[in-house]
């Protein structure tokens, strides 16, 4: 997790041809300034963010009640403006024909840019779904 941009730098910086970056918005956050290394060498990346607003999902909920929960993030983060930041090309999807269009247009024009993609806030599981492999959890299947 949080590997991702720095394969995409590898791949267009060998190859020359754009290469797409499919993140989730958490291990977006892990290597996330990579897009400043993607414009500075204005590199013929595409990344695609599917924002939920969360780890595995938005919607969890603190257990104290009085905060939001460790795995949400901060609600409509404008993750694309990072990459205008630093002069590339953000875009914003909604809808699956909006992400089509935003990623024909990346891949044509060869520019740095940046689709943040917002799904559900539902969307989403653990990664590899190794909950059950909690001890905490097998006890209680066995139970």
């Amino acid at each position: 997790m949080g590997i991702g941009m720095g394969f995409a730098v590898a791949a267009a910086v060998t190859t020359g041809k754009p290469v797409i970056a499919i993140e989730g918005d958490s291990a977006f956050g892990f290597s996330g300034m990579e897009v400043e290394t993607i414009c500075r060498y204005n590199l013929p990346i595409c990344v695609i963010i599917f924002n939920n607003n969360g780890i595995y999902k938005g919607t969890d909920v603190n257990p104290r009640g009085d905060a939001m929960a460790p795995t949400q993030f901060v609600k409509e983060a404008r993750y694309e403006m990072m990459m205008q930041a630093f002069g590339g090309v953000g875009v914003r999807a909604d809808t699956p024909e909006q992400l089509k269009k935003a990623l024909d247009e990346a891949v044509s024009s060869g520019k740095p840019t940046l689709i943040n993609a917002i799904i559900d806030e539902t969307a989403g599981t653990e990664s590899g779904r190794i909950t059950s492999l909690n001890p905490a959890m097998a006890k209680k299947k066995t139970a």
